[in-house]
């Protein structure tokens, strides 16, 4: 071609062979593969084919016609060409070839030429029939790992990352880049791998595998997917959703809307706007809620709140749990505000001291240390280890520690061990004291007892009160009183007092039907006991010696005596009780007289009395008849003499004398005269 021009717009036919798939093994070992590919073509001019060197320029275009240069110009000078033949090896840089079409632009400048001839058309480059099978798919070679990049030609690498894959995906403005080594971006669009801060291993082994405009920002961090997630915690997670953040190392954000988890190995399950703070912190779900005490979980609801470590809220919405190993089951502003406090459920609940529990209900406040109340509304405990079973508005205060109060309404419970078990306006006020029930009661002596009733009082240490209006004021006292409207009080200490208007019936027996039929009355009104005496119910009747009982009743002695436990001052009068079984063998045992057996010996007695008198007055009437005769027969006379012996009528007359002695002692002694 020495001294030969070019013509103008002369068409050089050109065989393009691009190889881009050849393997590490063909370069030397240890090196990278490289950009660079073997270009051959075949050159006419006038028809005929070129024999010479000449100097080639060959530029890469996006296309056919216009469009923009890619890649830097590259000169070739003095290339061999022989019979049309030439080979070269060109490198347009590691962004040439991204999946678009590529056209290659040549110049020719042979020896002899004023300047290079720009060849038309321009050539298009195809590729290899195999690599048809990863269309939009490219490489970036390094000594390393190679980065392959797929998807938008615009998606990226920040130069010097190695071991970087772009499955796919990007759009103009919204391409997909990898920032850091090994990152791996899966597809979709606007999604980054890597922190961009010029660390190179900072933020290396992020992955996003699709979604649009996630971020996975920290080493190992990984976003699975959806929109606007942001992962920049070193191995943080998140699973999907929308506008999510995981920036503590190894969080998790499995999806849901706007949820946070920023403390290490914290977890937000899913929801909407929940933030996992603390921690090894979990929230399951739900809206709102907020887990910044280490460890602490929230389950799920709205606007909870676990700040302390350890703390739990099941679910429900705003629940707060600030004590350490504090725990809220659900409801509704429940609060428990210290370690190990729970709140069951319910609403407006309070556990705010250790160990402190509301099983649930409304306005329950427990205030001491390992208490609890069951339930109800507005409960107060302030005791340690006091206990409100439920019911409304019951108060245990401060200084009523291990005290109880089973339900009811307005109960008060204030002193150590005290007890209510219920009812309404009840109070126990001292230690160990105990209200079962009813209305209006009081036990306010030590360890008393008010079993029920209403209007009572149990003010006395040990005292005890029922019925109504019972006022047990002495230390000991058992007061009953019944419905009647007047107080009715103890009459000392450790003393037995009860008032019953309508009588008191004891009965120490039944029949056949069990029905009682054995016992005491004291009938109302009366002042003396009556003792069962039916015919009906005795058995075994046998009939009594009078007179012998007499005699035996003669030979008991009788005394006055003192009982042991009384003043030696109050004397008493009769028997002992051996003396009394020896003589007559009767009653349930020898160291007790039955009034019924001291009854019956008296009536017997007075029996035996009777008919001794009977005989004596017989006895009498006849001295008396024999007396008068005697009388009438030496009326008038004179003695016929005197001497030593008396006369008759004298000796009658002592005899007389001796006989009514005898009457009027008998007279004295049956309490009659004539």
């Amino acid at each position: 071609m020495k001294g030969k021009r070019l013509v103008g717009g002369a068409v050089a036919a050109i065989v393009l062979v691009l190889v881009t798939g050849l393997t590490l093994a063909q370069a030397p070992e240890g090196t990278a593969l490289g950009t660079a590919f073997t270009y051959q073509g075949y050159l006419k001019s006038g028809g005929l084919e070129v024999s010479d060197a000449c100097d080639l320029q060959f530029a890469l275009w996006d296309a056919e016609t216009d469009g923009s240069q890619v890649g830097l110009l590259e000169d070739k000078a003095d290339v061999h060409i022989s019979s049309g033949l030439f080979t070269v090896q060109l490198d347009f840089g590691e962004d040439a070839f991204r999946g678009e079409g590529r056209w290659l632009e040549i110049a020719v400048r042979c020896p002899g030429d004023p300047g290079y001839t720009t060849l038309t058309p321009r050539q298009a480059l195809t590729p290899a029939p195999y690599a048809l099978a990863l269309p939009g798919l490219w490489t970036q070679q390094n000594i390393t790992s190679t980065n392959l990049i797929g998807g938008y030609g615009g998606n990226w690498l920040t130069s010097g990352v190695y071991g970087a894959t772009i499955a796919g995906g990007g759009r103009a403005g919204d391409p997909n880049r990898i920032t850091d080594r090994y990152g791996t971006v899966g597809g979709g669009v606007g999604n980054q791998a890597g922190d961009n801060e010029g660390n190179l291993w900072e933020a290396g082994f992020a992955t996003v595998g699709g979604g649009r405009l996630n971020s996975a920002r920290a080493g190992t961090s990984t976003i699975g997917g959806g929109t606007e997630n942001v992962a920049d915690g070193w191995g943080a997670t998140i699973g999907g959703g929308a506008t999510n953040s995981a920036s503590g190392d190894g969080a998790t954000v499995t999806g849901g809307n706007r949820n946070t988890a920023s403390g290490g190995s914290a977890i937000v399950g899913g929801g909407q706007d929940n933030t996992a703070s603390g921690d090894s912190a979990t929230i399951g779900g739900g809206a709102e809620n907020v887990a910044d005490g280490w460890g602490a979980t929230i389950g799920g609801g709205g606007t909870n709140s676990a700040s302390g470590d350890g703390a739990t809220v099941a679910g429900g919405h705003r629940n707060t749990v600030s004590g350490s190993s504090a725990a809220v089951g659900g409801g509704q502003d429940n609060n428990a505000s210290y370690d190990v406090a729970t709140v069951g459920g319910g609403h407006d609940n309070v556990a705010s001291f250790k160990g402190a529990t509301v099983g649930g209900g409304g306005w329950n406040t427990v205030s001491g240390g390992y208490s609890t109340i069951g339930g109800g509304w507005a409960n107060s405990v302030e005791g340690f280890s006091a206990t409100v079973g439920g019911g409304i508005t019951n108060t245990i205060t401060a200084d009523g520690n291990s005290a109880t109060i089973g339900g009811g309404e307005r109960n008060t419970a204030s002193g150590p061990q005290a007890t209510v078990s219920g009812g309404g306006l009840n109070i126990a006020s001292a230690e160990g004291a105990t209200v079962a029930g009813g209305g209006g009661n009081t036990a306010s002596g030590q360890q008393a007892t008010v079993a029920g009733g209403g209007g009572n009082t149990a003010s006395g240490r040990l005292s005890f009160a029922a019925g109504s209006r019972a006022k047990a004021y002495n230390a000991g006292a058992f007061v009953w009183a019944d419905n009647v409207d007047h107080d009715f009080v103890s009459s000392g200490d450790n003393s037995f007092n009860a008032r019953a208007t309508g009588g008191f019936w004891f009965w120490t027996g039944l029949d056949g039907s069990g029905n009682p039929n054995v016992g005491a009355v004291l009938y109302p009104g009366s002042s003396a006991w009556s003792e069962l005496s039916d015919r009906n119910l005795k058995a075994n009747v046998a009939p009594v010696d009078t007179g012998q009982l007499l005699e035996r009743l003669a030979e008991v002695p009788i005394s006055t005596w003192s009982y042991k436990t009384q003043d030696p001052t109050i004397r008493h009068i009769g028997p002992m009780a051996q003396d009394f079984y020896a003589a007559f063998g009767v009653g349930e045992d020898e160291r007790r007289i039955s009034t019924v057996d001291a009854d019956g010996v008296a009536l017997a007695a007075i029996q035996g009395l009777y008919a001794e008198n009977q005989a004596l007055k017989a006895q009498l009437s006849m001295m008396e008849a024999r007396l008068s005769a005697l009388e009438q027969g030496t009326a008038g006379e004179q003695p016929a003499r005197t001497g030593a012996r008396l006369p008759m009528p004298w000796l009658l007359a002592g005899g007389l004398v001796v006989a009514g002695g005898a009457l009027a002692g008998w007279r004295r002694r049956s309490g009659g005269g004539r």
